[in-house]
């Protein structure tokens, strides 16, 4: 009978190679970690050392000079090298007529004023004209001269006071030459008649203590009929008012009023596809007897 042999190899082979493998693994680790494997591995340190440099020092402006800020309110104090009077915070100003011009005698003479003559020489026109002659003539030297534009269709102007009186009742004065300024303005001239036009015309007017018109008279003609006849009309016009102050009044109690008007007709191009158009300037200077 013939005997079997069984081969154990194919068993056992498995379990002595996971065995190997461990063993061998673990050899390896010791060898690594033992003294004769491992060199010493000398590390090279970079030392550093920080060092405080003294500050430069950086040369600045002078501090600019500015005003000091007019309000009272204390505020914290400001790096104003940068600054200027702009970021100062500064209350309202309230400036008199007249304050800060400078004294110069070429700015021309003190305007003086003479008082009117009497009513009774309303008559004769020449002798009332020669009051007002030296005022306005030395008021027209006092005032800087300048160029004014000129706007097409538009009547433009300015009214002065003659006399110490008609400065002293400044509102009451006013408030009657600026109706009278505005039927002035009302009224166009041409541009021919205003050639006519080389001198003022002087006109009196009468109010009564009613505050109406009571007296109209042409003194001296501009040259111009049509523009006396428009300043006639316009103190016809315009000479009232409400409320006349009774220490104006003349001692019959009226209140003579002279005025003086002059036009200028000029011929303005404002479209370049229409023909010029006349534009006028208006003057007008009241006097208060």
């Amino acid at each position: 009978m013939k005997e079997e042999t069984y081969n154990f190899l194919p068993a056992i082979t498995l379990p002595a190679f996971f065995l190997s493998f461990l063993l061998h693994i673990g050899v390896f680790s010791l060898l690594l970690e033992s003294p004769f494997y491992l060199k010493k591995k000398h590390s090279q340190v970079l030392d550093v050392e920080l060092i405080n440099m003294p500050k430069k020092k950086i040369s600045l402006p002078k501090q600019q000079i500015v005003s000091e800020p007019q309000s009272n309110i204390e505020e914290p104090k400001k790096f104003t090298r940068l600054l200027s009077e702009k970021s100062h915070s500064t209350q309202k100003e309230m400036i008199k007529r007249g304050q800060g011009k400078v004294n110069n005698k070429s700015q021309g003479k003190k305007v003086k004023t003479k008082n009117l003559p009497s009513l009774a020489s309303l008559s004769k026109g020449d002798v009332l004209l020669k009051a007002f002659k030296d005022t306005a003539k030395e008021k027209e030297e006092s005032q800087s001269t300048g160029i004014m534009d000129f706007l097409p269709n538009v009547a433009q102007g300015e009214i002065t006071l003659l006399n110490t009186k008609a400065s002293k009742f400044a509102v009451f004065v006013r408030r009657v030459a600026k109706q009278i300024f505005f039927n002035l303005r009302e009224e166009s001239l041409s541009f021919e008649e205003g050639e006519k036009a080389k001198s003022p015309a002087f006109a009196v007017g009468v109010m009564d203590k009613n505050g109406l018109p009571s007296k109209v008279l042409l003194l001296r003609s501009s040259g111009s009929s049509v523009f006396d006849a428009i300043l006639l009309n316009a103190v016809r016009d315009g000479l009232k008012d409400p409320h006349p102050p009774l220490s104006a009044a003349q001692p019959d109690g009226s209140y003579v009023f002279i005025f003086k008007a002059q036009t200028r007709v000029y011929l303005v191009r404002g479209d370049p596809n229409l023909p010029p158009q006349p534009s006028q300037w208006l003057y007008l200077a009241v006097g208060l007897k």
